[in-house]
């Protein structure tokens, strides 16, 4: 009996996506076609050109964009309070 054959990739190319540091040069898709934020489901790439899962993270949300990234890192601190807070110690830092 034949053996069924194996799937062929998608056809088109890749152009990148909404993650940190993903290809944005034009390539062939990955095995994951895909991959998208959990939190607002942007497209943050293909599974060739997006950084591995537990350092994912998107540039529409400013979020982790996978689970396995926020059990790595915790949760990312995005507000003007604390940044405010931040800026106040560095402006009292003396160089």
């Amino acid at each position: 009996m034949p053996r069924p054959k194996p799937s062929e990739p998608p056809l088109g190319k890749c152009v990148g996506g909404y993650s940190f540091g993903c290809r944005t040069d034009e390539h062939p898709f990955g095995r994951l076609i895909n991959i998208f934020c959990m939190n607002c489901h942007a497209r943050m790439g293909c599974s060739l050109c997006v950084q591995p899962a537990e350092e994912l993270a998107c540039k529409m949300c400013h979020q982790w964009a996978t689970p396995a990234a926020l059990r790595l890192h915790g949760p990312m601190v995005a507000s003007d309070k604390v940044l405010g807070e931040v800026q106040k110690i560095l402006n009292n830092v003396p160089f």
